[in-house]
């Protein structure tokens, strides 16, 4: 996964069963998507560090998340005073909480890879110039779905979404239409999370094939009773230099 930039947010992190020993702590997801939480303690650790650290849940900004999948890096010095540990993280749940054994179910998992537009190559936008008269027109119909029905009861739809400009407005001297191409996988069931992620990630591998370079995926996004939660995890291949596609 490719991020825009690097995520560095302070907080405050527990473990699902144990509400009220909350820890502060920095979390810290790179643009590759790894994802680090470093938590600071006084006196001897809440958290053992011996102890299950399968599910941490946090709350960063106002916005709960849920750490999935975390094991001790770096395990907190016992000795009394201020001490630290830094947690490996496999993926992150933003606008989520869930239970320590609480299963991460989604009806629909919505994701966009690097190229998909210029692959595709399906635009809405119809320009027309009329030089005699100095004239240019812009039509943007935003383009229909492509469904098609997959095995074991998953539809794999691709589509469009769009930023168009105010229709209010004076001395108006800029306008910009941006169009966006995404995979949705649709379930007619809820269905766990780990039954989604191996088609996202062949789909992944089969976009770096048919568009001949190394891309990354960009966001993921799952959604159940029409409420989003963005997934942020770690997906190879990977490459530190942005592909340039035509």
């Amino acid at each position: 996964m490719r991020l825009s930039e690097n995520i560095e947010k302070s907080g405050f992190f527990w473990l699902p069963e144990d509400t009220q020993n909350r820890l502060p702590g920095v979390l810290r997801i790179s643009k590759s998507g790894e994802i680090t939480l470093e938590v600071f303690q006084l006196s001897d650790p809440l958290w053992s560090a011996d102890g299950n650290l399968n599910r941490i849940v946090g709350i960063i900004d106002n916005t709960l998340i849920t750490l999935d999948k975390c094991f001790y890096r770096k395990k907190p010095l016992l000795p009394s005073g201020v001490s630290t540990a830094t947690i490996d993280v496999h993926r992150a749940f933003i606008v989520a909480s869930y239970g320590e054994r609480e299963e991460a179910t989604f009806s629909k998992v919505t994701f966009s890879v690097e190229g998909l537009d210029e692959w595709l190559a399906i635009s809405g936008l119809n320009v027309k110039h009329n030089l005699e008269d100095k004239n240019v027109s812009i039509y943007f119909k935003l383009p229909q779905e492509i469904a098609l029905h997959l095995p074991d009861g998953i539809e794999l739809k691709f589509g469009f979404t769009a930023t168009v400009p105010s229709p209010l407005g004076f001395n108006i001297t800029k306008a910009t239409i941006n169009q966006k191409s995404h995979i949705a996988l649709i379930s007619e069931n809820v269905r766990p999370l780990d039954d989604f992620l191996p088609l996202v990630f062949k789909l992944h591998v089969f976009l770096c094939f048919a568009i001949d370079k190394i891309v990354s995926l960009e966001s993921i996004v799952g959604e159940k009773d029409e409420i989003p939660v963005k997934i942020h995890c770690q997906s190879l291949p990977y490459s530190e230099t942005i592909p340039k596609i035509y």
